[in-house]
């Protein structure tokens, strides 16, 4: 079981996470929910091989520079955006520092 200490550390850690990626909560342009809580939101790997879960890696307070290598291949999504993308295959790849989306609309 998790501490309340444990539980504010990783709580911090996915806060720096998400600012190490912009501070934007949810990079889908069509999602307006930049109001939800802080556990609803996912790392979505677009690049590279998958090496590891970012959220497991938070967890287990892995070396916050193995995590920066693994998050160099992610974007932000809420949960409902995150799911959806996987349902509707939606591809996501960075050109010229901007995201562009394949399959949203």
């Amino acid at each position: 079981m998790v501490s309340p200490i444990q539980k504010l550390k990783q709580q911090s850690l996915k806060h720096k996470a998400i600012q190490y990626l912009g501070g934007k909560k949810c990079n889908n342009p069509d999602c307006q929910n930049d109001w939800y809580p802080l556990a609803s939101y996912d790392f979505h790997h677009i690049k590279g091989a998958k090496e590891d879960n970012i959220s497991k890696m938070l967890s287990q307070r892995v070396d916050w520079d193995k995590i920066k290598i693994e998050l160099d291949k992610c974007v932000v999504l809420c949960a409902g955006c995150h799911r959806m993308f996987h349902f509707l295959k939606v591809k996501i790849y960075k050109e010229k520092g901007t995201l562009v989306f394949i399959g949203l609309h």
